[in-house]
């Protein structure tokens, strides 16, 4: 659970709205996700593959929901 439009909030609602709207970015992630999917061995390990892609993801990203 996340706290109602507080920092994580925000910043999982901008990466959905990235991968709304730029081809490139949903790309790349749904690569490393099938990949994450097809090679981890569990939750915890999936989740943990795909860190890398979203922080590069949000930090090269200048997708401004306020817009």
């Amino acid at each position: 659970m996340f706290e109602f439009q507080g920092e994580e909030w925000n910043k999982r609602l901008r990466f959905r709205d990235i991968l709304l709207t730029k081809k490139k970015s949903r790309e790349r992630y749904l690569a490393v996700k099938r990949e994450a999917a097809a090679l981890a061995d569990g939750w915890g390990e999936y989740t943990r593959a795909k860190l890398s892609v979203v922080s590069e993801i949000l930090a090269n990203d200048s997708f401004d929901r306020t817009c």
